[in-house]
């Protein structure tokens, strides 16, 4: 086993192009900057657009899931991104409210950052008798929530059907294999205790979405087992239909009202909260696999100054 000191890396902070954002040392310390990083550490990106290509061709892009049709029966919910843009493509939202939405509240967010995500009540705007070519930014303008965005609203939006979900659970799958797993465990970062078994908060979460607040109590998942169950069928059809080994991380939840374990959202292997996941094993996974581009924070700052420079 590699025991190196091994980090789970942001999108680097473009003001300076060389320290990291952040990073989550696999041992449970989280550092807001690089000065107490040994330059030799392991990095696992992606490490932002520039260097992006160096380490996440392997990783595979989850961000389009919503427009993967074999994908959208596990979501169990409407799911589609919108061009706000594109006119046909508000057109059709609104359509489909009329006809499969009308009295739900929408789910939006930016289906390529997770920046801002949030609730609307759809019913003043997408209620009207006359089509409105501005309603997308009317309801976003009437929720404090996406404020955020300003003038700069996304020209993608992934629009749901905001749904009930309880004790959400991640699991980071490589090379097909799910390799940790943990509930929402805020408080239970990486330990020495995720270390020795990469599954030992997988059976705690809390039991509501976290807009009822991250300090819930940590309760037992009596649904894990279906949820695992859920995540190996998800892999199997993603293989079936990519041709290819699955490398990324699935959030389950329980639905309370389908009765069933349902698919949050699908994320890059490291564009996701470790909480209580061991990144010693996702790292091994990843290195057994030829994953890891055998990158240090050494090479990603020599990297990033030679961008710079040449700008």
């Amino acid at each position: 086993m590699l025991e190196e000191d091994i980090f789970l890396t942001s999108p680097f902070v473009i003001t300076n192009g060389i320290n990291p954002q952040h990073c989550t040392r696999y041992c449970g310390n989280t550092i807001d900057n690089d000065s107490t990083i040994d330059p030799q550490s392991k990095i696992i990106g992606p490490l932002g657009k520039f260097v992006e290509s160096m380490v996440d061709n392997k990783y595979h892009n989850a961000n389009k899931y919503a427009e993967k049709t074999y994908i959208i029966p596990y979501l169990q919910r409407y799911s589609k991104i919108i061009d706000t843009e594109s006119e046909e493509s508000l057109k059709k939202l609104w359509g489909d409210y009329e006809d499969l939405l009308k009295g739900k509240n929408l789910f939006v967010k930016n289906p390529f950052r997770k920046d801002v995500s949030g609730c609307l009540d759809s019913t003043q705007v997408m209620g009207a008798d006359k089509y409105n070519p501005f309603y997308i930014f009317e309801l976003l303008e009437t929720n404090p929530v996406f404020d955020y965005w300003l003038y700069q609203i996304p020209r993608f939006l992934l629009v749901q059907e905001e749904i009930r979900m309880s004790y959400e659970t991640r699991f980071f799958v490589v090379d097909s294999n799910i390799v940790s797993a943990s509930g929402r465990v805020i408080d239970c970062v990486p330990t020495q205790l995720s270390i020795d078994d990469p599954f030992h908060y997988a059976k705690k979460s809390v039991q509501h979405q976290s807009k009822s607040g991250d300090n819930q109590e940590v309760v037992d998942n009596t649904y894990y087992d279906s949820m695992f169950d859920y995540v190996e069928k998800i892999i199997t059809t993603v293989e079936h239909h990519e041709k290819d080994t699955v490398t990324c991380v699935f959030d389950i939840a329980w639905s309370p009202d389908n009765q069933s374990p349902i698919l949050v959202e699908v994320n890059g292997i490291s564009n996701a909260g470790l909480y209580g996941c061991s990144a010693q094993a996702i790292y091994q996974k990843l290195y057994d696999n030829d994953c890891y581009q055998g990158l240090t924070l050494s090479d990603c700052r020599e990297e990033m100054s030679n961008l710079v420079n040449n700008i």
